[in-house]
């Protein structure tokens, strides 16, 4: 797995730290000008590089703001379908470069710790997860469970679609992501920041925006925060599905209105 660096020349000496610390995490990276082949045009060994790797890390800095070839390298990224990776490296703010980063979660490195890579590496890792999904799910239906079962609920995977006792219920994109993460990862803390790179792909968000989607969820399931019995609140750190779920392969069963009482025979 290899991460195309974005960086400017001034920090090249922190790019090799940065290199090293990843390459300990299984992450390779490719740097120009190192990793430009010799007699190859220096445009289209970015190009064809910034296309084959799993995602873009940029070493933000003052001087990488200002910089043009760094623009150039995230708009390629951009229309490469590659996510961008922001790694802060000093106390500065986006400002040639706001607009390509403005759907991004940054991740400061500022104080140089382990967290900073491990995160960076995370992150790498998921984007390849993503690519490498789109084959699973064009995977015969057959071959995988149609669904998950919990309580006298059942999420249909393939529809995208929660059935409760009285029929479908209607759940946001986000409400659906959070519920799903939840279940596949049944009795183990997800914390909010995971729950932030999984759901909203690493876009900023204020923390009410999950808080929203939890209280959504629960009004779906008919949930109690003190007594709950699928969503448990950690407080300060995150959210644990508590109930027992199984695979579901057969087709919900759909509401229907009651029974007429049997006729009285003679």
């Amino acid at each position: 797995m290899t991460v195309f660096v974005s960086h400017h020349s001034s920090t090249a000496a922190i790019a090799g730290e940065v290199e090293r610390a990843l390459a300990d995490r299984g992450v390779d990276c490719w740097m120009a000008p190192r990793d430009v082949e010799p007699g190859e045009p220096f445009d289209l060994a970015v190009r064809r590089a910034i296309e084959r790797s799993r995602a873009l890390l940029l070493l933000f800095s003052a001087e990488a703001d200002r910089s043009r070839h760094v623009k150039r390298e995230l708009i390629l990224a951009d229309d490469a379908g590659k996510p961008i990776i922001p790694l802060r490296l000093e106390h500065a703010r986006p400002d040639q470069l706001a607009y390509h980063l403005a759907d991004t979660q940054w991740i400061d490195w500022i104080e140089r710790g382990e967290v900073a890579m491990d995160r960076v590496a995370r992150k790498a890792r998921s984007s390849e997860r993503a690519r490498s999904s789109e084959g699973e799910r064009a995977a015969p239906e057959a071959s995988r469970a149609r669904g998950l079962a919990f309580s006298e609920f059942r999420m249909d995977l393939a529809d995208e679609r929660l059935h409760g006792p009285d029929g479908p219920i209607k759940l946001g994109n986000k409400a659906w992501r959070v519920l799903r993460l939840l279940i596949e990862n049944e009795g183990r803390l997800l914390t909010k920041d995971a729950l932030f790179e999984s759901v909203w792909d690493g876009t900023i968000v204020s923390e009410s925006s999950l808080t929203s989607v939890i209280k959504e969820l629960r009004r779906a399931l008919g949930d109690i925060r003190g007594e709950p019995r699928f969503i448990e609140s950690v407080y300060g750190r995150g959210y644990r599905f508590i109930a027992p779920v199984s695979a579901a392969t057969a087709e919900p069963i759909e509401s229907r209105p009651p029974a007429r009482p049997a006729e009285a025979r003679g």
